[in-house]
């Protein structure tokens, strides 16, 4: 009976600890039920807490040329992975340099593309430049070439149709600006691109040893003086496009041969073709109102010239000096819009005019118009004797095109420098001798 007493209290000992255990187990899971959001599972931390991206410093190097207010770099801050975008301070066009790019290789076949090119860690960012022999301005979001820097070994220039500002953004070459290449003597060719509208006053004056310029039809304006003093120019074709040839514009050019004035020129400046003494001739098309003043001045070989009839104003003297002219007039009379002097040339008296002009022509003997007088009767001037004969009879008719025409009106000088003349028979049909 002692023995079996001893077995009780153990198993209640054990039924105790058994009891104790299972109550500890119970409170740590309500524990970890009730427990506060602040969780220690690493999992729980990185979906509430997302990772921070970083921020990198890019530097904006100016390399020679400056920004806006006058500094050289500029430092941007920008998240890794985003898109780059200029300093707000824009960077200042550099003189006779035209802008590439952007590069961080300073390679200015490396460029950055703002577009497409994503920031991933500091670094720095050189504008690349590209020497040229000329300077421009922006105006208006057209290009204007404003001034040149040619070295002596430079004799033929292309001038460029675009241009690449600091913005990235190509500009049209639109205008060569007033005296773009003043006295660039070693300059002997040029060529305009098509989208040039406007050449400058003074554009290339003094340049003497300019022999060819091909001006393209985008152009409308020839400013004042814009070939002034060009005299080995020997030929220009005005291109259809042109409506104002300025005053002075090709004054001086005394090697000039060949002009072609367009039928889309309305305006022809004052002294515009002063000194061309090759000039030999020139014809004005029907779509000019205006010859200004000394216009053709000096011009003493030229020996024809045609006046339309939409020629509304000639300016004083515009033909002095041409010694040796005749102007043929589409007009029956002087206008009242022309100048009294028009035709005036000092030392030789007024310069011959045939009036009512029509056609010309030549005979083994004569230079000669015809022309209409004011009923639209047609006659003939006799402009100029070109035979040898000492005795000369003026016939009174003379074939043109199928047709007999009066011999009316012998013109003025018609018969200078005659010396050898020993007479002259002149018909009942002569009315006129100038």
């Amino acid at each position: 009976m002692k023995k079996k007493s001893l077995i009780a209290p153990v198993y209640l000992i054990l039924l105790f600890v058994f009891i104790f255990l299972i109550s500890c187990t119970n409170n740590n899971g309500l524990s970890q039920t009730n427990s506060s959001p602040i969780s220690e599972n690493p999992s729980s931390q990185t979906s509430s807490n997302p990772i921070v991206e970083e921020t990198f410093l890019i530097t904006f190097d100016a390399n020679g040329g400056e920004f806006e207010d006058g500094s050289a770099k500029k430092v941007v801050e920008i998240d890794s992975g985003q898109l780059l975008t200029l300093p707000t301070t824009a960077l200042e066009h550099r003189s006779f340099y035209t802008f590439v790019g952007w590069s961080y290789l300073s390679d200015p076949n490396e460029l950055w593309d703002f577009s497409n090119d994503v920031v991933q860690r500091e670094m720095t960012l050189y504008a690349m430049w590209q020497s040229q022999w000329f300077d421009y301005e922006i105006i208006d979001n057209e290009a204007t070439i404003i001034d040149s820097n040619l070295d002596a070994s430079t004799t033929t220039i292309e001038i460029p149709s675009a241009i690449r500002d600091v913005d990235g953004k190509d500009y049209s070459v639109t205008t060569i600006g007033d005296s773009a290449f003043y006295d660039c003597n070693n300059l002997t060719s040029v060529v305009i691109p098509n989208s040039v509208t406007t050449i400058g006053s003074s554009a290339f004056y003094g340049c003497n040893n300019l022999t060819s310029v091909v001006i393209p039809n985008s152009v409308t304006t020839i400013g004042s003086s814009a070939f002034d003093g060009c005299n080995n120019l020997t030929s220009v074709v005005i291109p259809n496009s042109v409506t104002t040839i300025g005053d002075y514009a090709f004054s001086g050019c005394n090697n000039l041969t060949s002009v072609v004035i367009p039928n889309s020129v309305t305006t022809i400046g004052s002294s515009a073709f002063d000194g061309c003494n090759n000039l030999t001739s020139v014809v004005i098309p029907n779509s000019v109102t205006t010859i200004g003043d000394y216009a053709f001045s000096g011009c003493n070989n030229l020996t024809s010239v045609v006046i339309p009839n939409s020629v509304t104003t000639i300016g004083s003297s515009a033909f002095y000096g041409c010694n040796n002219l005749t102007i043929y007039c589409e007009a029956t009379s002087q206008p009242s819009g022309w100048d009294s002097s028009w035709n005036w040339n000092m030392g030789y008296g007024s310069i011959p005019v045939a009036w009512g002009y029509v056609d010309s022509s030549t005979t083994t003997e004569y230079e000669y118009a015809v022309c209409k007088d004011e009923e639209r009767n047609e006659y003939i001037t006799l402009v100029r004797y070109i035979g040898s004969s000492t005795e000369v009879i003026i016939p009174e008719f003379i074939e043109h095109k199928g047709e007999n025409i009066p011999v009316t009106t012998i013109g003025g000088n018609a018969f200078d420098g005659c010396s050898s003349l020993t007479s002259v028979v002149i018909p009942n049909s002569v009315t006129t001798i100038g």
